[in-house]
């Protein structure tokens, strides 16, 4: 590091030779989980039961509000980094929402199709 570098650093009160932080290789970010060696991400098992949960409830009632559609459609999209191939698994949830043409009557409940059932439950 050169002079300027250095001074810079005091300024700003970096510290560079800490002990307390061991290094590490995963972490979260933004609910995710994330591994910078395997280059892998995942679902916190914690985040995974509540939805997994959530979708078995679905299931089980057969219907719900395109909100609360909309709401597991969000979750898998968000998840989609650490789950492959997310977006086509769930094309007939994010269907029935209503898309950008369709009817967005979000607090109408929609009942479930055969193939909705069929990715609750893969979920």
């Amino acid at each position: 590091m050169d002079i300027h570098s250095k001074k810079l650093e005091k300024a700003l009160i970096f510290e560079t030779n800490r002990t307390d932080v061991p290094p590490t290789t995963s972490a979260f970010f933004l609910g995710l989980g994330f591994d910078t060696v395997t280059l892998e991400f995942w679902v916190p098992l914690k985040k995974s039961q509540v939805f997994t949960d959530g979708c078995k409830d679905f299931f089980e009632k057969g219907k719900t509000t395109r909100r609360e559609i909309a709401g597991v459609v969000g979750q898998l999209m968000w998840w989609d980094p650490a789950i492959f191939n997310m977006k086509m698994l769930s094309r007939a949830l994010q269907q029935l929402t209503g898309g950008i043409d369709g009817a967005q009557l979000w607090d109408e409940e929609v009942q479930f199709s055969q193939l909705v059932l069929r990715e609750l439950q893969y979920h």
